[in-house]
């Protein structure tokens, strides 16, 4: 019989309470009580690995049972425990297994036989090159700019209440507009280098300078072409990139688009007009090389997001690794801005191109 100061169930003032008063409950409650210390001691018990390979090995597990038989419960407590560590270690082994796996067959995927070299943003431009010669690379990655355009956009308000129901309807200065008109004009074609030279003055600098704007090298300075040089030559980091800025100049834009605008209020457009155009393109050279190209593919981001602890490296190491140097190249719209309009002038109305 326990004794009242006896505390059967540490942590349990309402237990210890009632059996500390009713001797009758206290000995009903005792093997209840045993089986709790005995699966405490379980728990807390530390086996040998000859035991733990017993208590794995031992059965298929099972909970405490009501037997009342304290080395029984202790014994399928320890299995139980274990068998669960064991079965979450299989788990855990089998999952990274089959992201190593992946990570492996996106390795290969990675891995190519093309003779090509550096290679472009696809994003921006798809130039590749399999030499490393700096004529070669210019020739191939400074070209002028693709995709140079005058966008021409006619918006006109709209009601707070209803934007969300009409399509196309965006909010500037807060007030929703929609698109009543949006069209581009084609720059491209008188996209030319600006000569290292500068402007010409006579016949014959004009012609030298015309030549010169044709070279690769048109439009960088000598340093920047040393810059290429040392890279292709010297750089030895796969992940390491090349960029060049493409800055496009057309003097005088600003009074052309005046001029377009004009045009469309006297055509009883009663809208917003915007008239902009991007003057600057970035391209960014990669090297082709598997280590680089397996970093760079969407499926390898997914692994190392599927693993928890694959960003806190892949983030920081792209940072690091992903640099190289960067130059700027000098391009201008070759073309005055009477005789463009003279092009698109009798086109342009308030409904829009009228071509």
């Amino acid at each position: 019989m326990l004794h009242p100061s006896e505390d059967p169930y540490p942590g349990n003032s309402t237990m210890s309470f009632l059996t500390a008063y009713d001797p009758q409950l206290a000995e009903q409650l005792a093997p209840r009580r045993l089986r709790q210390e005995s699966w405490r001691r379980a728990l807390s018990e530390e086996l040998s690995a000859k035991e733990i390979l017993l208590a794995v090995g031992g059965g298929t597990g099972a909970g405490p049972t009501a037997a009342g038989d304290p080395d029984m419960d202790r014994d399928m407590v320890q299995r139980t425990r274990y068998q669960d560590q064991v079965l979450l270690l299989l788990l855990l082994l089998a999952y990274f297994t089959s992201l190593f796996f992946s990570a492996s067959m996106a390795y290969r995927k990675a891995t190519n036989d093309s003779p090509v070299k550096y290679y472009a943003d696809p994003r921006v431009d798809d130039a590749v090159i399999d030499t490393s010669d700096v004529h070669d690379f210019l020739e191939t990655f400074n070209r002028p700019p693709q995709n140079m355009q005058l966008q021409i956009q006619g918006l006109s308000p709209v009601r707070r209440m209803i934007p969300h129901i009409i399509d196309g309807v965006v909010e500037w200065k807060d007030a929703y507009y929609r698109y009543d008109f949006s069209y581009s004009l084609d720059l491209t074609p008188w996209v030319v280098p600006v000569s290292n030279r500068g402007e010409a003055s006579g016949e014959h600098d004009a012609n030298v300078a015309r030549e010169d704007s044709q070279s690769v090298t048109a439009g960088l300075s000598e340093a920047d072409v040393g810059i290429v040089g040392d890279f292709l030559r010297n750089n030895s980091n796969d992940l390491g990139t090349f960029s060049i800025e493409k800055q496009v100049e057309w003097p005088g834009w600003e009074e052309l688009a005046i001029n377009i605008k004009q045009k469309i209020r006297q055509g009883g457009y009663q809208g917003a007009v915007f008239v902009t155009w991007n003057s600057t393109e970035t391209i960014i050279i990669y090297k082709n090389k598997p280590w680089a190209n397996f970093l760079h593919m969407g499926l390898t981001r997914v692994i190392f997001g599927l693993s928890a602890i694959g960003y806190l490296w892949y983030w920081p190491y792209m940072w690091i690794r992903q640099r190289g140097p960067e130059v700027c190249s000098k391009f201008k719209v070759d073309i005055p801005i009477e005789e463009y309009w003279r092009l698109v002038g009798n086109k342009i109305s308030g409904r829009g191109f009228e071509g």
